[in-house]
């Protein structure tokens, strides 16, 4: 985390205009505030972390993908065997029907 100048800062604003006691209480609530923010060596390792985040949630989505995909050939062909299956039964009662007087 970049060091903030609390120093350097009071002397600016004491040059500015500020007293003293204004400008060290005005550095005090700043700085408070400094070490919650973030650097941009921080932004950049949490966006390497979504970068590795991002590309395994690609791989695992490429994975379930696939899986989808050949459960659906699997249902596909045991629909079509059982329309299959269906149309001979039909095509057989039909040529039942055509027997009986």
């Amino acid at each position: 985390m970049a060091m903030f100048d609390t120093h350097r800062a009071v002397k600016k604003l004491t040059g500015a205009g500020f007293s003293e006691s204004q400008a060290e209480a005005l550095i005090d609530a700043v700085g408070d505030e400094h070490e919650a923010l973030a650097t941009k060596a921080d932004l950049l390792a949490v966006r390497a972390d979504l970068r590795e985040e991002i590309s395994a949630l690609r791989a695992e989505l490429k994975e379930d993908i696939v899986a989808v995909r050949a459960d659906m050939q699997a249902l596909e062909l045991r629909i079509t065997l059982r329309l299959g299956a269906l149309v001979v039964a039909a095509a057989v009662v039909l040529a039942i029907l055509e027997l009986i007087p």
